[in-house]
């Protein structure tokens, strides 16, 4: 068992001694190469920041940091991350059921608790005023709530359209536009995101 024991302690050294010679040191431990600082931009090549909330808040952080206009006074992080939260209950936690009609698609959308049912009324109102100004095509949006969540209906006479609907399904069609961006950077900006 000690030979054991001794080989990996032996294996793991190299290994480690590899990584910090090809890294640039012991600050390659901390995903610094040797001269860079924490926090001041990130690896070659290298742009995640780990999980998506976080990642998306730290873009916009980026984004107000880097712009000499920023009225700092207005930035409201904390409504970012509760949007950020709807949205991980909508997308991830909510079940969403599709009905095809001659006239329309409609999205009964629902959730086990509390927290995932609020985001879902939230999340389908707030997409009722954006839909006013993105939509790509005619559609009428409608939104009424229902026990457990919402129901979305999407009303088209364009077969085209009520295809491409009926195939994205409720998560597919509330990424449509990639309006979520601005609608971001917007809400962390103070700025009411639904404002035309």
């Amino acid at each position: 068992m000690r030979p054991f024991i001794v080989a990996t302690v032996v294996v793991l050294l190299v290994v480690v001694g590899t990584v910090l010679f090809r890294h640039g040191g012991p600050s390659a431990i901390h995903g610094h190469r040797s001269g860079e600082s924490a926090g001041h931009g990130a690896a070659d090549g290298v742009s995640l920041a780990g999980e998506y909330a976080f990642a998306t808040i730290a873009e916009i952080v980026s984004h107000l940091d880097s712009d000499p206009s920023t009225d700092w006074s207005s930035v409201n992080i904390p409504a970012l991350r509760d949007h950020l939260v709807d949205m991980h209950h909508v997308t991830m936690l909510a079940k969403a059921s599709t009905d095809v009609t001659q006239t329309g698609v409609n999205f009964r959308v629902t959730g086990d608790t509390e927290a995932t049912i609020a985001s879902i009324r939230r999340m389908t109102s707030a997409h009722a005023m954006t839909m006013g100004s993105t939509s790509e095509a005619p559609i009428e949006y409608q939104v009424k709530t229902i026990e457990g969540g919402a129901e979305v209906s999407l009303l088209t006479s364009d077969e085209a359209t009520l295809e491409r609907l009926a195939a994205l399904g409720f998560h597919g069609f509330l990424a449509l536009g990639n309006h979520h961006p601005q609608h971001h950077l917007a809400l962390a900006s103070g700025r009411d995101p639904h404002a035309h």
